[in-house]
């Protein structure tokens, strides 16, 4: 079903809508549209609510803007897009022309992306592509006139319409003949590790996930970690494609990529992993799955440098293990595992994508799930706007205390000794004294605390005494998340226990083509509970909503450390600062350093009720 606005009707500036309905019905699909003035006119709310259960689509396709998302206490929650039950996919009428997003690398403007993207995320739609510029109309002289309507875009809608058709297919695949890859991010870890993914023991959550799977009636083998790891990392690789048959569908995808690719890696036989005229990969057949490691984009040899690498297309060997999955395995859908992947990092727009961005040109309309540390929303934003992607957030690892140890637990006990002697015994304050500072100057202690050189002996005790105090309370990860299952810590934790089961609920219910609940993205360890459950689509950040109450309060205990700190070191009180405010942060922290500059300021949010 297709949402548009009535103002358009009444204008008649309907033309996407009808090119998206055809190109609906061209992949075989039964296309009602209904026109509102507003989804949040409780009115019309009702009526659409009302209209999707009795006609239950299996997409819902939304040309309308903003969030429609009601939260009112005793209120219906939730958008009446949901009612469907499906996914609501969100397409954008762009208020800009052709030629300007032609040339523009974001994609879109600030004013588009606002409210035809990120508000929208926070209703859990995704993002399907872009399906209209505006343009003038033929000049009437005699009215002195040429009229601006939105003017379809032929690959937009095309794009639109896949990834419709895509979530469609999917629902109605029973599930013993779904088809899916499950995808290990591979990126560029500690030690070459294979398959890292942040926070994540991805083989282990591979396990997890096929065992869900299989007990949900999928026709799927479970391996175990350890096989997992013996046929990704050390089996002997695979044929996944032909040279010929990878040449007549690398002769499809449009010209100016087949180029670049051409004149970055040359041509095929050059490729390292073709062996034979044939391309070899690794990866493990588990029934109606096939896993496998991502393969590498670029050169092995600088593959950090080359992950994020905006205008270096990928290598023969990438192209042609997605070609396989979509062309030669023909699943269902992805399960990309962890964050992140190189797919969503590839060339192209930030948003809007067009014929020749590269993730387009690999998935077209495939769905993608991908399960995703919560407390990376800038990244997790990637995967949304690029891949239009069901992102499930999953649980950061459980923390622990680092306490001290090494010369900083030998140094901490100096210390003690040191001041309980300071006062009563000079000679032995003033040997302990030297002790200290020589071993941590050994060590590269007094550098790392910010011991300036010369500094006066008392002083620098003080500096390192307290870095030492900082370091032994800071709260770092215990371990790795298995995805759908719950350590000790997180049964433990009010909250944390109901992620993992609210995890694997959500696989199932974005790979059943079903409506995934959207949540917000944030670090839980650092206040944000809202984040909790975990298992949700993730939205990145409500701009309306930053800071967040539990933001502010631990930035009013943040500015009483910083400047009860400052008078101690310098004997003044702190009279300016600067503050650098990352998005990324914010959206991690609910905006606790954008509230700590409001309480610098002496400034308090009124809330809302």
């Amino acid at each position: 079903m297709i949402v548009f606005y009535r103002s358009h009707l009444l204008s008649a500036d309907v033309a996407p809508v009808h090119a998206l309905a055809g190109a609906l019905r061209a992949r075989g699909m039964v296309v009602r549209a209904v026109f509102v003035d507003s989804l949040k006119a409780p009115g019309t709310a009702a009526w659409v609510a009302a209209r999707l259960r009795a006609w239950g689509p299996a997409v819902v396709v939304n040309m309308t803007a903003f969030s429609a998302r009601r939260d009112e206490a005793g209120g219906e929650a939730g958008s009446p897009l949901d009612a469907a039950g499906g996914p609501v996919l969100q397409v954008v009428l762009s208020g800009s022309r052709r030629e300007a997003w032609a040339e523009s690398a974001r994609g879109l403007s600030p004013t588009d992306l606002a409210m035809q993207v990120v508000l929208p995320e926070l209703d859990g739609r995704l993002l399907a592509g872009v399906v209209s510029f505006k343009a003038e109309t033929v000049r009437d002289e005699a009215l002195q006139y040429a009229r601006t309507v939105h003017a379809p875009d032929a690959e937009g809608v095309g794009l639109v319409a896949d990834r419709a058709a895509g979530w469609a297919q999917l629902a109605g695949v029973g599930v013993g003949e779904r088809r899916l890859a499950v995808v290990l991010s591979d990126y560029p870890g500690i030690g070459g590790q294979a398959g890292h993914a942040v926070g994540l023991d991805t083989f282990a959550s591979v396990a997890s996930v096929l065992g869900v799977l299989r007990d949900a009636g999928y026709a799927v083998g479970v391996p175990d970690a350890g096989a997992l790891v013996a046929g990704l990392c050390h089996g002997a690789p695979g044929f996944v494609m032909g040279v010929a048959e990878y040449g007549r569908l690398f002769a499809l995808l449009p010209e100016g990529v087949r180029a670049a690719v051409t004149a970055a890696w040359g041509g095929v036989e050059e490729d390292p992993a073709v062996v034979g005229g044939s391309f070899l990969l690794r990866f493990v057949r588990a029934g109606n799955a096939v896993v496998a490691l991502q393969p590498d984009r670029g050169s092995r040899t600088d593959r950090r440098g080359g992950f994020h690498d905006p205008d270096m297309p990928p290598r023969h060997s990438y192209i042609a293990f997605h070609l396989w999955l979509r062309h030669g395995l023909d699943v269902h859908a992805m399960v990309q595992m962890g964050a992140h992947g190189s797919l969503e990092w590839l060339p192209g727009k930030a948003a809007a994508l067009s014929v020749t961005c590269w993730p387009r040109v690999l998935l077209g309309g495939l769905p993608v799930v991908y399960p995703f540390i919560v407390n990376n929303p800038g990244e997790a934003a990637a995967a949304k706007r690029r891949l239009g992607a069901v992102v499930l957030g999953h649980l950061t690892p459980p923390l622990a205390e680092t306490g001290a140890y090494g010369v900083g637990r030998a140094l901490e006990v100096l210390l003690d000794e040191y001041a309980a002697a300071d006062g009563l015994d000079k000679r032995r304050a003033g040997l302990l004294r030297g002790q200290i500072l020589e071993r941590a100057a050994e060590a590269g202690l007094l550098a790392e605390s910010g011991v300036a050189a010369g500094a006066e002996p008392d002083e620098a005790l003080a500096r390192l005494d307290a870095y030492l105090c900082d370091v032994k309370d800071l709260a770092v990860r215990d371990g790795l998340h298995v995805f759908g299952k719950a350590s000790a810590q997180d049964v433990a934790m009010a909250g944390w226990g109901e992620s993992p089961g609210a995890e694997r609920a959500g696989l199932l219910a974005a790979l059943d083509g079903r409506f995934v609940q959207p949540g917000p993205a944030g670090a839980p360890s650092r206040g944000r509970v809202d984040v909790l459950p975990t298992g949700r689509n993730l939205s990145t950040v409500d701009p309306r909503a930053v800071p967040t109450p539990s933001a502010v309060a631990l930035a009013e205990r943040a500015a009483v450390v910083l400047l009860g700190r400052h008078l101690s070191e310098q004997g003044e009180h702190l009279r300016s600062v600067v503050l650098d405010v990352w998005g990324s942060a914010a959206m991690r922290t609910g905006g606790e350093d954008l509230a700590l500059a409001f309480v610098l300021l002496g400034a308090r949010p009124v809330w809302d009720e």
